[in-house]
C-alpha cells in the first residue's frame, strides 16, 4: 500500500513547495537549495517536475516564474530538455491523441499554458542547444527527437484544422506566429547539434525516425513561412525546408557523401542576385573599345552609358572616369605601342576628357573629385629599373600636368588645385590664346585662309583646345 501511495505524496510535496515558491514569487536561483533537498528525499521523474512546475503555478503573472524554474532544473539535472519540451506540449492546444474508438484525432483538456509562456519555453530549450551543452545522454537525444517530431506534426495539424473550417481564409494570431517561429529555430537548433546528427540522425536504425521527421519539418516549414511575421521567421522556414531535404534527414540510411537532390527551379530560386559592382576593369574596358572605335562612338554615347552605369553617382563617375583614362596610357606604354598611338591616348587624357568632365559634373564639384581620383592614381606605376620605366613615368607624369593644365583652362580647377596634386614645382601654363570658341575660329578662318593652316598644326598640342580647333577645321571644309 505504500509503495502504490508513495508516488502520489511525492507528488504532493512538490507542488506544495512550488506553490509556496511562487506565491512567495522567490526567483530561480533561490530554489535551487529546497529543490536539492526535497529532490533528495522524495525523487520524483523529471516529466512529472515539469508538469508540476507548469500547472502548479496559476495566471500569466507566473509565466516568468514557470521559465525561471524550468531553467533553473536544467541546470540541476532534475529534468531534461526532453521532458520540458514533451510536457509543454501536453499542455498546448498542438498536442492531439488518438481516440480508441475510431482513427481519428481529437484534442485534449485545454491547455494550461499561453503562448506567451510557450514562445518562453521554447527559446529557453533553444538557448540549451545551441550552446551545445545539451543532450547529455543518447535517452535524451532520442527523447528531444519524439518530442520535437510531436511538436511539429502538432502544429501541422492544429493550423491545417483551423484552415478548413475556416475555408481557407484563417489568419494566424500574433501569439501563434511567434511560437512557430520560436519553434522554427528550436528545430534548427536541434537538428543543427552535432551530437544529434552524428550520434542520432545518421545511425541505420534510425530511417524510420528521419522519414517521420523530414516529412514534418518539410509541413511545418510550409506552415512557418505563410504566418511568419518577421525575417527571422521567414528564414527559419526557408532553411527548414532545405534542411528536410538534405542528409541527414534524407538520403539512406545516413551514408556519408550524399548529396541533396533539388531541381533547377529551386536551386534558382534560393540564390540571390548579386549586387551590382562597377569595377575598374569595366570602365577600363569600354573606354579601349571606344577610343578603337568598335563600336563608332561619340560623346553623347559616352555620357549616356556613364550615367547609365553609375546611376546618379557622379562623384563615383568622375573619378572611375579619370582613373580609367590614365590606366589606358599606363598600360600603353608599358605594351611598348608605337608613338602615334601613344600621343593619341594623350590628346584624349588632355582635349577630351575635361570636356566630358565639363558636361557631366560642374566646376564647383568637379576640382574636388579630380583630387580625390588623383589619389588613386600611381605616381610611378612602374619601377625605374630601367630606362624605359624612366620613360614611362616621366610620360605619365607630363600627362598628368597637362590633364590639369586643360581642366584649369575649362574651369574645371584652380591653380591652388593643380599645386596640390602636382607639388610646389608645378606650374600653371595656359595656352597664350586662352580657351578657343569654335563660332570663332570658324570666323577668323574665313577672314584668312592662313589661319586654317595654323589650327591644323595645333591640333597635336595637349592643351585642350584641340576639340574646338577641329570642329572649326571641319566646319570650314563643309564650306
Amino acid at each position: 500500500m505504500e509503495t502504490s501511495e508513495s508516488p502520489g505524496l511525492e507528488a504532493q510535496q512538490w507542488k506544495k513547495l512550488i506553490t509556496r515558491c511562487s506565491k512567495l514569487r522567490l526567483s530561480g536561483s533561490s530554489i535551487s537549495t529546497p529543490f536539492c533537498q526535497l529532490h533528495d528525499k522524495s525523487p520524483i521523474p523529471g516529466h512529472d517536475l515539469a508538469t508540476l512546475i507548469l500547472t502548479a503555478a496559476s495566471g500569466s503573472s507566473a509565466d516568468s516564474l514557470r521559465c525561471s524554474y524550468l531553467e533553473e532544473i536544467l541546470r540541476l539535472r532534475l529534468a531534461d530538455t526532453a521532458d520540458i519540451l514533451s510536457t509543454l506540449l501536453a499542455h498546448s492546444p498542438y498536442a492531439t491523441q488518438k481516440t480508441n474508438s475510431s482513427n481519428t484525432e481529437s484534442k485534449v483538456s485545454p491547455p494550461t499554458v499561453n503562448s506567451s509562456c510557450q514562445e518562453s519555453v521554447l527559446g529557453l530549450i533553444t538557448r540549451s542547444y545551441v550552446s551545445n551543452g545539451c543532450p547529455h545522454s543518447h535517452r535524451e537525444a532520442r527523447a528531444i527527437l519524439r518530442a520535437l517530431t510531436g511538436w511539429l506534426e502538432g502544429c501541422s495539424y492544429f493550423e491545417t484544422m483551423l484552415q478548413v473550417h475556416a475555408g481557407g481564409m484563417h489568419t494566424t494570431d500574433a501569439g501563434t506566429s511567434a511560437v512557430y517561429e520560436a519553434l522554427g529555430l528550436l528545430t534548427l537548433a536541434i537538428l543543427g547539434n552535432d551530437h544529434i546528427k552524428k550520434a542520432e540522425l545518421s545511425r541505420a536504425s534510425a530511417a524510420q525516425t528521419r522519414t517521420r521527421l523530414a516529412g514534418a519539418v518539410s509541413h511545418f516549414a510550409g506552415i512557418l513561412g505563410q504566418s511568419a511575421a518577421t525575417p527571422v521567421g521567414t528564414q527559419a522556414a526557408q532553411r527548414l525546408q532545405i534542411l528536410s531535404r538534405t542528409p541527414p534527414l534524407v538520403g539512406g540510411d545516413g551514408k556519408p557523401g550524399l548529396l541533396p537532390e533539388f531541381s533547377a527551379g529551386e536551386i534558382s530560386s534560393a540564390v540571390q542576385d548579386l549586387p551590382v559592382v562597377n569595377s575598374r576593369a569595366g570602365l577600363y574596358v569600354y573606354l579601349n573599345a571606344a577610343l578603337c572605335a568598335r563600336p563608332l562612338t561619340d560623346d553623347l554615347a559616352i555620357v549616356n552609358y556613364l550615367h547609365a552605369r553609375y546611376a546618379g553617382d557622379t562623384q563615383s563617375m568622375v573619378q572611375d572616369l579619370i582613373v580609367a583614362s590614365f590606366d589606358i596610357l599606363a598600360n600603353a606604354l608599358h605594351r611598348h605601342e608605337s608613338a602615334h598611338t601613344i600621343t593619341s591616348l594623350r590628346s584624349f587624357i588632355a582635349n577630351k576628357l575635361p570636356l566630358l568632365l565639363l558636361s557631366i559634373a560642374g566646376p564647383l564639384t568637379a576640382e574636388y573629385w579630380i583630387q580625390l581620383a588623383f589619389g588613386r592614381i600611381d605616381v610611378h606605376p612602374f619601377p625605374p629599373l630601367s630606362q624605359a620605366g624612366t620613360g614611362i613615368n616621366e610620360t605619365l607624369a607630363a600627362s598628368r600636368q597637362d590633364f590639369l593644365q586643360a581642366c584649369l583652362l575649362h574651369g574645371l580647377v584652380t591653380e591652388n588645385a593643380i599645386t596640390g596634386v602636382l607639388g610646389q614645382l608645378a606650374q600653371a601654363n595656359p595656352p597664350r590664346g586662352g580657351r578657343y570658341v569654335k563660332e570663332a575660329l570658324v570666323q577668323q578662318c574665313t577672314a584668312n585662309v592662313q589661319r586654317a593652316e595654323e589650327l591644323v598644326r595645333e591640333l597635336e598640342n595637349m592643351q585642350g583646345n584641340a576639340g574646338a580647333v577641329s570642329g572649326a577645321i571641319v566646319d570650314v571644309s563643309c564650306e
